[in-house]
């Protein structure tokens, strides 16, 4: 389509099926350089011209490519530009799809933290102090928490799986997820990792499918039932961390939300997709949960799992706070934890970036934590959750594709 529109790309020789579910595109091969490689002196006004125009005969054409950077434009020997790699690019695109809202979303919400967090770092003239005056001993207590939830979350994925599956590549895999979940919001590239893996184990494709979603219902239900548990031990003491509604605007928004749905349900569209997207994929979980359910073995795993992996955070920012001399008990700040996790949800940036931060620090402060060792704690607690295990999960997702588990 793109070529039909009088874009330069390269053309399509053949299109080769090599399976049920996999076919080859046969292209013509472009000699050259991509444009991020090419010396500053190649680059002329005329190139960058002929570029421009390819791009928007391709808008007029309704085509997004939707990943567009130097490394997909290819300056031939004629030094004519090539636009290549349309594996993200989609037909008949609205005039919104050039410019992704999510990634609008991204921004605001990232920089919202930013200035929530920033006024904070220039009021607390006590963060270097805490920095000075830190337990470092607590720092591998930390990490072992953080390693704890990648052995916890493997169990809970094997749990979600009737069958069986490899325990040491299950591991690895949730290693992996947290290299891959590190550029995609809401760990969707987790789970899609999670899946590819179950159907290379041998688990039938729905199944492995049904598995993860299972495993991340069982998830939400474990953080659900110790949100509960911990805001009622908590009790009054985190009346300044979260400003929550009283019960009866409570009441009103859940009468919205349901009003919401119930309108939504009404009309064609709706019923659409309810039929269509939700309730197979209910079922398909629902049947998953029962074959699960008849082992007690594989509940207990999935359960289990799926509580540790918040238990393991929950321990992980106790003695973060603990290395920074914030006296609070494990009480207040599993509750802050639970909470703020909640809030992170929301956030279209992976991993919750910026919001939880933002969200724990005015939790902690909220109990009584003073701001330099609260903001210290947090910041050192997702280096060593967050930001750490990024290259142990990029040498973890090398092993799993070197050895095909992927």
């Amino acid at each position: 389509m793109a070529e039909r529109a009088g874009v330069r790309v390269p053309p399509v020789d053949r299109v080769v099926k090599v399976g049920s579910e996999t076919a080859l595109l046969v292209m013509d091969r472009v000699e050259g350089s991509s444009l991020g490689r090419l010396p500053a002196e190649r680059i002329s006004d005329d190139l960058l011209q002929r570029l421009w125009a390819d791009v928007h005969r391709l808008h007029h054409a309704g085509i997004a490519h939707r990943s567009l950077r130097a490394a997909n434009v290819m300056v031939g020997g004629d030094g004519l530009p090539w636009l290549t790699d349309f594996s993200s690019s989609e037909l008949a695109a609205t005039q919104r799809q050039q410019v992704r809202p999510r990634t609008l979303l991204a921004i605001t919400a990232a920089a919202g933290a930013f200035y929530f967090i920033l006024p904070q770092l220039a009021q607390v003239s006590s963060s270097w102090h805490a920095l000075q005056s830190a337990h470092w001993a607590w720092l591998p207590v930390i990490i072992a928490a953080s390693a704890l939830t990648y052995l916890a979350s493997a169990a809970a994925l094997i749990g979600a799986v009737p069958g069986p599956v490899p325990f040491w590549p299950a591991i690895l895999t949730q290693a992996a997820s947290s290299f891959v979940n590190r550029v995609s919001p809401a760990n969707i590239g987790g789970m899609a990792l999670n899946a590819r893996f179950l159907q290379k184990s041998g688990v039938p494709p729905g199944a492995g499918v049904a598995a993860v979603g299972v495993n991340a219902l069982m998830g939400a239900v474990a953080h659900l039932i110790l949100l509960v548990i911990f805001f009622t031990l908590a009790g009054h003491q985190l009346a300044h961390a979260f400003k929550l509604p009283p019960a009866s605007k409570l009441l009103l928004i859940l009468a919205v939300a349901a009003a919401l749905v119930g309108i939504v349900l009404a009309t064609r569209r709706g019923r659409r997709l309810a039929a269509t997207r939700l309730l197979p994929g209910l079922r398909s979980a629902a049947a998953s949960l029962r074959t699960v359910a008849a082992s007690p073995v594989k509940l207990t795993m999935l359960a289990g799992g799926s509580a540790l992996i918040t238990l393991a955070y929950i321990g992980g920012l106790t003695a973060s706070v603990q290395a920074f001399g914030g006296r609070a008990g494990i009480t207040e700040i599993g509750a802050v934890y639970l909470g703020a996790a909640v809030i992170a949800a929301a956030s279209p940036t992976p991993g919750g970036l910026g919001a939880i931060e933002a969200a724990l620090v005015a939790g902690l402060t909220g109990i009584g934590v003073p701001p330099g060792p609260a903001v210290s704690a947090v910041l050192t607690y997702r280096l060593a959750t967050y930001w750490l295990p990024v290259l142990p999960g990029w040498a973890a997702w090398r092993i799993l594709q070197k050895r095909d588990y992927v």
